[in-house]
């Protein structure tokens, strides 16, 4: 279960926190964070509650600032979680199914709040996994259309990634200590059979 932006307050009950983005902090009198209450002692309702009261301080936050609903970030990112929550269960497990309902919960309430339905639709293409963003740390999800890419090709690049970190751990190869280009490139593959070897 996914508890980013929930905090268990010390009298029992539940509550979302909105992390306030640098740029508006000043705006806001220097407040790094906004938390409001859910109403509720039960986890699992506050879990359900949760995204409509950040939806509900985001817009808060931005008319006050500017007099609009802001990034997405968040809601993104609560995305990429499910999608790494879904991706560890077996598909024949109910729990699978929970999920799943949450999922459309979620994107219901998104939906709601929402003018247009295209934040709703990119939340719940994430979370059931039938499109994959590059990095949800990197990416700028302000953009007007996010880039889709091949799942196939992005395990392949992973896989790369790793080994060029591989290849960084040999001292040499990592300071680039080899004078010449020939000496480098030789490294290069010795350090590249070492790592086949192990």
């Amino acid at each position: 279960m996914n508890r980013k932006y929930l905090r268990k307050r010390p009298s029992g009950g539940f509550a979302a926190v909105y992390f306030v983005p640098t740029e508006f902090r000043a705006k806001l009198g220097g407040k790094r964070e906004i938390v409001r209450g859910l109403g509720t002692n039960d986890e699992k309702e506050a879990m359900r509650r949760k995204t409509a009261k950040l939806l509900e301080i985001q817009a808060e936050v931005h008319r006050l600032v500017n007099g609009e609903l802001g990034d997405t970030a968040w809601i993104m990112k609560e995305a990429a979680e499910y999608a790494r929550m879904r991706r560890g269960i077996d598909p024949d497990d109910p729990v699978l199914d929970g999920i799943d309902l949450q999922i459309s919960n979620t994107a219901e309430i998104i939906a709601d709040h929402d003018k247009t339905d295209s934040r709703a639709h990119r939340f719940a293409d994430i979370a059931f996994g039938r499109s994959i963003p590059i990095s949800v740390a990197v990416q700028d999800w302000r953009r007007v259309a996010p880039r889709e890419i091949d799942t196939e090709v992005y395990k392949w690049r992973h896989l790369i990634k790793n080994f060029f970190c591989k290849l960084k751990e040999f001292k040499r190869i990592a300071l680039r200590a080899c004078k010449t280009d020939s000496s480098f490139s030789a490294m290069i593959y010795i350090a590249a059979a070492v790592i086949n070897s192990r």
